[in-house]
């Protein structure tokens, strides 16, 4: 007689694809009166899950008419964690089933079965439970599987399938999980592709990858760092925000000014790259604003957490924002918030000569990925531009004209026709620029040489303003998108940087852009991650295709390549000069030298120093 599980799990399939789930309550008498074992797991059926139902259609297995499917131990933990189950197996049929004298198909993957010598006459007891350990692993490729043993009811004609649970639940991942709409597709095929596997549960920490849209979306104090990967940095805002870029680069801007040198001016300054803006909700800057505006000019105001083009609007009178901003107290203190920023706007001078694409106002987007906080790895891509649909009139109160993103364009009635010419490749911007380039005085190739390096430049720059502020820790990562405009005179300026960029591919170039970088993304982050676990060298990344990089604090580098500190530093004492030690006479090497030799030798040797 052998020993059963107390805690197994049995999937019955019928003949019509239904999954029952059963109870081992009243067995042993519905086999006294004859009653069907399919009818009687029919009957104690309750809330089967959809997901295994549909999710779950391989190693399906026929024995008669009736089929059955096999599970592994992750799918079983996927289903326990879904919704309690109270499952177990029709103990009386294996009973007579080796009583009968068969002993049922060999152990799988290591697995060994204890029998025991309870005896079997005694009436109105339940069956001796059967006790499973799996001794060994499994073989190389599959050690993910859980240990299975299976066991066939011959006599009723039904195919049974007994699951131990395991100690430790080992599935076939890594896992990972993505959560939110914005390019689900791009992320997820290149982990499957892996041999990867997605789970959905939000609150599940079982994942090395996790993929979102918004840092609520990830549990920072269950991460473990090392372990685990998250795309987003929990400080970000920092960059990602209007003020918070804008405060960011001022402080920094600070800084530099006291540490730099007068004989060694910057090559590049804030006021290079970002237009004139303040802070409506600082008194300070509100006042300032106000004596700098005069009439005639166009000032732009953005919300500080919102993407989209939502919440933006055009200045071009101060009456009705005095108004708004009339019964502000500069005396009271603000009450206290969760988020104190979330509800401040910047206000910002509009570019009043942007360079226009066949008369339409466009804006460049770029990206660059921080692949790693430990250390920092930072990344350079080149994007793409992003074209209005309809011709540029800076007297249009129309949003659409101003703004360039998708989603306001989505908004004109003729954009499914020419949603095409809204977004242009690299190259194709190279090429109208060429056609300008004896006009305007400019090199050849213009765009991809000097724009790019002008790009990369600011990029390095932003990306210092805040690197010693970022929160570092192993798994962290994050890929953001910056706007750029060129105006008329071919000057660069970096309007915003966004934290969940966006990753729809409705037109052909963004198929033929998106795509391949965020492969290349997930192909970078998880080498890294993976090199730095292991104390290895960084570079060369060899899943680097179309990315720059930019910045690498790998202490494994050659010191020559490493960034110089901006903070300022000690001088250096000069170098003494050798002395050359006298030789000791053989008789005399052990002994003590005397104290009084010992100080004309500290003076000596102090001379040599000055």
């Amino acid at each position: 007689m052998h020993d059963l599980p107390t805690h197994t799990l049995v999937t019955h399939t019928q003949s019509n694809n239904t999954p029952m789930q059963h109870q081992d309550t009243k067995s042993t008498q519905a086999q006294k009166q004859g009653v069907n074992n399919t009818t009687l797991l029919q009957s104690s059926v309750k809330n089967v899950p959809t997901l295994y139902q549909e999710n779950n259609k391989k190693n399906v297995r026929y024995q008669g008419d009736v089929k059955y499917k096999t599970i592994d131990c992750y799918e079983y933990r996927e289903l326990v964690s879904q919704q309690p189950l109270s499952v177990s197996i029709h103990r009386e049929s294996l009973q007579q089933h080796y009583q009968e004298g068969s002993e049922g198909p060999a152990p799988v993957d290591g697995d060994t079965e204890k029998k025991s010598d309870a005896s079997s006459n005694s009436k109105g007891m339940n069956a001796p439970n059967v006790k499973s350990s799996s001794s060994s692993k499994s073989a190389s490729g599959d050690s993910g599987k859980a240990n299975r043993a299976q066991h066939t009811d011959k006599s009723k004609g039904n195919s049974l399938t007994v699951q131990a649970p395991p100690t430790s639940v080992r599935g076939h991942g890594p896992y990972f999980f993505i959560g939110g709409g914005n390019g689900v597709s791009l992320v997820e095929e290149p982990l499957l592709s892996r041999g990867w596997r997605r789970i959905h549960d939000k609150n599940s920490d079982n994942y090395r990858l996790r993929w979102v849209e918004l840092k609520s979306q990830i549990n920072y104090t269950t991460f473990k760092a090392g372990d685990q990967l998250v795309n987003r940095i929990p400080n970000g805002y920092l960059l990602t925000t209007k003020t918070g870029l804008f405060n960011s680069l001022r402080e920094y801007e600070r800084v530099l000014d006291r540490v730099s040198r007068p004989k060694s001016p910057r090559s590049i300054r804030m006021n290079d790259f970002f237009p004139e803006s303040f802070v409506l909700d600082l008194k300070a800057d509100r006042d300032a604003f106000f004596e700098t505006f005069k009439e005639g000019e166009t000032w732009i105001c953005k919300p500080n957490g919102m993407n989209q083009g939502k919440g933006i609007y055009l200045v071009r009178d101060l009456s009705e924002l005095k108004e708004k901003y009339s019964d502000v107290q500069a005396d009271k203190p603000p009450k206290r918030k969760l988020r104190p920023h979330a509800n401040q706007r910047l206000i910002q001078r509009y570019i009043p000569n942007p360079l226009l694409l066949n008369g339409k106002k466009f804006d460049v987007r770029s990206y660059m990925l921080i692949a790693s906080t430990t250390p920092f790895i930072v990344f350079f891509h080149q994007g793409y531009c992003r074209l209005s649909c309809d011709k540029y009139d800076p007297d249009s109160h129309d949003l659409a004209l101003h703004l360039t993103n998708q989603y306001q364009q989505k908004k004109n009635p003729s954009y499914q026709d020419v949603k095409e010419d809204t977004v242009w490749s690299m190259e194709r911007f190279n090429e109208y620029v060429n056609s300008l380039a004896s006009e305007k005085g400019l090199s050849k190739d213009w765009v991809l040489n000097s724009f790019t390096k002008q790009m990369m430049k600011i990029m390095t720059h932003c990306f210092h303003a805040v690197k010693n502020k970022l929160e570092c820790r192993y798994g962290f990562f994050e890929l953001l998108g910056f706007d750029f405009l060129v105006d008329t005179d071919f000057n660069i300026y970096v309007l915003e940087i966004n934290c969940n960029p966006a990753l729809h591919t409705n037109c052909e170039v963004l198929k033929q852009q998106l795509p391949p970088m965020i492969e290349e993304t997930l192909d970078i982050v998880i080498e890294v991650f993976e090199k730095t676990m292991k104390h290895k060298t960084i570079n060369p990344i060899h899943s680097v295709r179309r990315f720059i990089q930019l910045y690498n604090t790998d202490t494994k580098r050659v010191s020559s390549s490493r960034p110089k500190s901006l903070s300022p530093t000690r001088p250096r004492p000069t170098p003494m000069s050798p002395v050359k030690k006298k030789q000791a006479p053989p008789a005399q090497a052990n002994q003590q030298t005397p104290p009084n030799k010992a100080k004309e030798r500290t003076k000596s040797t102090t001379s040599l120093r000055t």
